[in-house]
C-alpha cells in the first residue's frame, strides 16, 4: 500500500514529511528527528502526525497529537 506520513502545526499546515513509499502489510516503525524540511529543529510544542495509506479497497487517514519537549 501507499503511504504517506507527515508532521503539521496545530493550523495543518505540513512541516515535513516523515515517510513516503509503499509498504507491505504489517506493522512498521517510522521515527521523527523533531526536524523541520528544512533540517532545522522545531520549537518545542504540540503537532500533529498524520498518516494516509492508499490501499485497493480504501484510502484510510488517520491524525494523531505528537509533543516535542527538549
Amino acid at each position: 500500500a501507499q503511504v504517506e506520513i507527515a508532521v503539521c502545526d496545530l493550523s495543518g499546515a505540513r512541516i515535513t514529511t516523515v515517510y513516503a513509499g509503499t509498504d507491505a502489510a504489517g506493522r512498521h516503525a517510522r521515527t521523527w528527528c523533531g526536524r523541520d524540511a528544512a533540517g532545522g529543529l522545531v520549537p518545542p510544542g504540540h503537532y500533529l502526525c498524520r498518516i494516509e495509506v492508499d490501499t485497493q479497497a480504501d484510502r484510510l487517514v488517520r491524525i494523531r497529537p505528537v509533543s516535542v519537549a527538549y
